[in-house]
C-alpha cells in the first residue's frame, strides 16, 4: 500500500537517515513544500510534493536512496551504534 503522506520520519528516512534536526532545518525553508496538515505530532507532507522537491534539489538522493538501500542503511546504522554487534552479524574467526 502506498502512503501519500510523509512525517518528519518519513522524510528523514528518504533522505537516508540524516538527523532530526537536518529535516527541521529543510522543512523550515521557504522552498520546501507547504504542509498538507498539521497533527498533534507534527506536520505532514504530500508525498508527491516532497519527492518532487528532492528531485529538483537533491537529484543525487532520487537516484541513489531507493527504498531498499535506505533501510539497508538504516539497519547498518542500528548494528554500528549496537554494543553487542557481534550478537547481530556472523563473524568468521581467522584460522591462521
Amino acid at each position: 500500500m502506498t502512503r501519500h503522506l510523509m512525517g518528519s520520519a518519513e522524510i528523514r528516512q528518504r533522505l537516508g537517515g540524516i538527523s532530526r534536526q537536518r529535516v527541521y532545518q529543510l522543512t523550515c525553508r521557504a522552498d520546501w513544500p507547504a504542509p498538507y496538515d498539521e497533527l498533534v505530532q507534527g506536520k505532514v507532507w504530500r508525498r508527491e510534493d516532497v519527492e518532487a522537491w528532492i528531485k529538483q534539489h537533491r537529484p543525487t538522493a532520487d537516484a541513489l536512496l531507493s527504498p531498499a538501500a535506505v533501510n539497508c542503511r538504516t539497519a547498518l546504522a542500528r548494528l554500528t551504534s549496537s554494543s553487542d554487534i557481534n550478537e547481530c552479524i556472523h563473524v568468521q574467526p581467522r584460522l591462521d
